[in-house]
């Protein structure tokens, strides 16, 4: 009964190391030791979970560094611990204390105009036009 109850407990340390990495490739190599989950790939990407912003709302307790695709708004978010973050800009979006009118390098970088130098008088349409 002792080599059995040692044999068990050798066999439930071993899967215990093995679980303690998850690696997901073609090549069958095992996952670098500083990460928990390992993905390589040369011809395919990471998907992540796709849901509204209403959906999104409904997630209980997030953690922080939660990631999300937000169909709602076509974008990646990410829970910072207090608040749901873009990381990507749009215009029109409200960003550093102004608002975003013009965005470049697929929405990593921008221009803000503060919203103190704004006029109430002159529209941006959305289209490229002033009304």
């Amino acid at each position: 009964m002792k080599k059995l109850s040692i044999f068990v407990g050798l066999l439930l340390l071993f899967c215990n190391t093995m679980l303690a990495q998850v690696g997901i490739n073609a090549d069958n190599s095992a996952p670098d030791p500083s990460s928990m989950l390992d993905v390589k790939s040369t011809c395919k990407g990471l998907l992540p979970p796709r849901m509204t912003t209403t959906q999104r709302d409904a997630i209980t307790a997030p953690a922080a560094g939660l990631i999300i695709y937000n169909t709602s708004k076509n974008c990646n978010e990410t829970y910072n611990g207090s608040s749901w973050v873009s990381n990507t800009h749009y215009i029109s979006e409200s960003y550093g204390g102004g608002i975003v009118f013009y965005i470049f390098d697929n929405g990593q970088h921008g221009l803000i105009a503060a919203t103190a130098d704004q006029s109430a008088g002159i529209r941006w349409d959305g289209q490229g036009r002033w009304s």
